[in-house]
Order: structure tokens, then sequence, then C-alpha cells
């Protein structure tokens, strides 16, 4: 879940579609939602976003609001919580789908770093994935094959 005023890179959705795409094949049956807001502020944003999912059969794109109870829900159906982000602020939704209990797949840095440790008490299971130094307004990159392996074990 990402809104498109948040800058695209840094939540790196277009990665977290190729690290799904390296983790299952069309014929293994996963399937990925991507859930955003504010796509038409973001109009190349959403082309590259769009021209990404298009590659895999099985890559949803989820464009809108939803209110808190459509938000709760939409996390109750997933298996895991993937954000792949190059920094973020707090990390709502990682925060929301481990209070629910659900396994949660973040890079293992910025906010979500505070909550998300191999000690963290919670019934979700937090798998982090190794960052890499990146130039510029994106300090970190999640490594694509460290997130392929955390998603295919999810």
């Amino acid at each position: 879940m990402f809104d498109h005023g948040s800058v695209l890179d840094r939540k790196n959705p277009v990665g977290t579609i190729a690290a799904f795409a390296d983790a299952f094949t069309p014929e293994m049956g996963a399937a990925l939602v991507l859930k955003s807001s504010n796509a038409e502020h973001d109009p190349v944003g959403r082309e590259r976003l769009r021209a990404a999912a298009a590659r895999h059969p099985h890559v949803h794109l989820l464009e809108g609001y939803l209110s808190p109870q459509e938000t709760h829900a939409l996390i109750a159906t997933a298996d895991c919580f993937v954000s792949l982000h190059r920094a973020e602020g707090l990390g709502l939704g990682p925060a929301e789908a481990m209070a629910r209990g659900k396994p949660v797949i973040a890079t293992g840095y910025s906010a979500t770093w505070d909550y998300m440790t191999a000690a963290t008490p919670t019934s979700s299971t937090t798998a982090c994935a190794r960052s890499g130094r990146a130039a510029g307004p994106t300090p970190r990159t999640p490594t694509g094959q460290t997130s392929t392996s955390i998603m295919r074990r999810a």
C-alpha cells in the first residue's frame, strides 16, 4: 500500500513486482496485489507501474482509496504483506499487518527497522531483506535475490 505522492522510487513497487516475478512463475498460482492511491497525480509513475505489472498475469493493481474496514479486509486476505521500500516513514502498512498476525517482508532499513527485528515479540513472521547503499534521495535498495528467496519462504 502506497501513495504515488510519496515518490514512487522510494516506495519501490516496481522492485516488489520484479522480486515477485522472480520468485513465482504464473504456473505457481501466487498473486501479488499492489494497493495505491493518488495514481492520477503521477501519470508517469502510474504507467511505469502498469507496464511492470503487465509482465506477470498474477500481479494486480488496486488504485484508489479504501475505507479503514476495506483496508483491514484487504490485509486479512493476504498471506503476507510486502514492503520493499528504499526508505519509509512510520511504515503503517507493515505495522497494521503485524498487528493482525500477518507475516511481513520489509526492507531492513528506516522506520520499519525500529519495530521489525528477529526479536520482535509478535505472532507474525518478520523477515527483512538486506539493503545496499544507493545514491541520491533513496538511501537503501533491497537486494533482489534476498527479497526473492524471502518471498518464496513466506
